[in-house]
C-alpha cells in the first residue's frame, strides 16, 4: 500500500505559498511536532537579555544609554520556513551536419530516432551534450554547386580578372615628372597622367583566387559533388532556482536565515514522467525541493518613544531597524573633529608652501 502523503501547506503554521511538493506522514509529523513544542524552546528572559547585551557591547559607536539588562522586553517564538525550489529544464534542438562525401560507410538502416527518445537528464546542474541521431545518415547531392564541384569565384565575380593598385602612381592615376621646355627657362615638375595605368589608378590582372578561371572548388562538398549528411541532437539543461521564506513576521528578511542552523531539513526530488509532446523543444523535467525550518525569537521593547523589534535566529541577533543603536552625538563630534583636523592640515600645508 502506498504511504499516504500530506501537502506542506497542511502542516505549516503559515502557508502563503502554493507548492506542488508532497511530503510523507513521517516528515509531516516532524513538522507538526516542531509547531507543537515551540514554546518549550523559547529562551528564558535571562538568556535573552544576556545575548542582547553581549551583541550590543560588541557594536562600534553604540548608544551606551541603551541597557538591555534593564529595558522591558517581550518575547515570543515562531517558525520560519525557507523553501528553495530548483527547476530542471531541458532544451533539445536538431542540427543538420553536412560533410564532403568521400565514400563514408552508411550505418545499417534503422528507424529515425525521436528527439526525446533518450531519457532526459536527472542532474540538477547545467549540462550540454550532443549525439548523432540514429537513422538520420544519408548521401545527398551538393545543393551549393549543383553537383558540379565548382562555384563562381566571389572575389572576381566569375570574370577571372582582378584589379590592383598601380605601383607606379600609388593608385592616384597621376605622377610627377620633370619637364624640360626649350627656351622657357629651367625645367619644372608637373603632375601628369600615369602611363602605366592610363590614369585609372588600378591595373587589370588575373584573379589570384581562381587563377583566372572564374571558378573555385566548392567549399561545401570540397569538389566531391555529393555530401555525407546526418542530424545531431543537441541537449542543454539549465537549473532555475527560486527561494521563498514564509513566516508570521513581515520584517523577517530571507538572507537573515542564511548560515543559520535549521531545526530540521527536508529534501525531495520529483521528476516529470508524463509523455513529452512531439515537436516540443523545451521540457520541465524535474524539481528539487529543500525545506528548512528555523526557530525565530521575536523581541520587542520600547526605546526612544518607539517600539523596537529584534529577531534572534540561532546565534545571530538581527534588528529590524538598527539606526537607533548608534550614538549619533559621538559620531557627529568625531566627524567635526576629523573635519577640523583636515582643515588644520590644509592650513599648515598652505602656509608652508606659501
Amino acid at each position: 500500500m502506498t504511504e499516504p502523503v500530506l501537502r506542506i501547506e497542511d502542516v505549516l503554521e503559515t502557508s502563503i505559498y502554493q507548492l506542488d511538493c508532497a511530503i510523507s506522514h513521517s516528515d509531516a509529523d516532524q513538522l507538526v511536532e516542531l509547531l507543537r513544542t515551540k514554546q518549550k524552546r523559547l529562551l528564558d528572559e535571562k538568556e535573552i537579555r544576556n545575548r542582547l547585551h553581549q551583541w550590543h557591547a560588541q557594536r562600534k559607536m553604540r548608544d551606551r544609554r541603551l541597557n538591555f539588562k534593564k529595558v522591558a522586553i517581550s518575547s515570543s517564538i515562531f517558525l520560519a520556513v525557507r523553501i528553495v525550489v530548483k527547476q530542471l529544464t531541458e532544451e533539445r534542438k536538431v542540427k543538420k551536419v553536412e560533410l564532403p562525401y568521400r565514400a563514408q560507410n552508411l550505418p545499417a538502416y534503422s528507424i529515425l530516432e525521436g528527439v526525446w527518445d533518450k531519457p532526459t537528464s536527472t542532474q540538477f546542474s547545467r549540462e550540454d551534450q550532443s549525439w548523432v541521431r540514429e537513422g538520420s545518415h544519408r548521401i545527398e547531392d551538393c545543393h551549393t554547386c549543383n553537383q558540379r564541384g565548382k562555384v563562381r569565384c566571389h572575389h572576381c565575380h566569375g570574370s577571372g580578372r582582378d584589379k590592383k593598385s598601380c605601383s607606379r602612381c600609388g593608385g592616384s592615376g597621376r605622377i610627377t615628372e620633370l619637364k624640360h621646355r626649350h627656351g622657357q627657362g629651367a625645367p619644372k615638375h608637373e603632375r601628369v597622367r600615369c602611363s602605366k595605368c592610363n590614369g585609372q589608378g588600378r591595373i587589370d590582372i588575373r584573379c589570384n583566387r581562381c587563377n583566372g578561371r572564374g571558378e573555385v572548388t566548392c567549399g561545401k562538398c570540397d569538389g566531391e559533388t555529393r555530401l555525407f549528411a546526418y542530424e545531431e541532437i543537441q541537449a542543454q539543461t539549465r537549473v532555475d532556482t527560486n527561494e521563498k521564506v514564509t513566516s508570521p513576521a513581515e520584517n523577517l528578511k530571507a538572507n537573515w536565515l542564511s548560515g543559520a542552523t535549521p531545526n530540521t531539513r527536508l529534501e525531495k526530488i520529483t521528476f516529470n514522467d508524463a509523455p513529452i509532446t512531439e515537436g516540443a523543444e523545451v521540457v520541465d523535467t524535474g524539481k528539487h525541493y529543500e525545506l528548512e525550518v528555523f526557530d525565530v525569537h521575536q523581541l520587542t521593547f520600547f526605546y526612544k518613544k518607539e517600539d523596537r523589534e529584534v529577531f534572534i535566529v540561532g546565534d545571530k541577533v538581527l534588528p529590524v531597524d538598527g539606526s537607533y543603536l548608534y550614538d549619533w552625538r559621538s559620531i557627529i563630534y568625531l566627524l567635526i573633529g576629523f573635519l577640523a583636523l583636515a582643515g588644520m592640515v590644509y592650513l599648515l600645508f598652505t602656509l608652508y608652501n606659501g
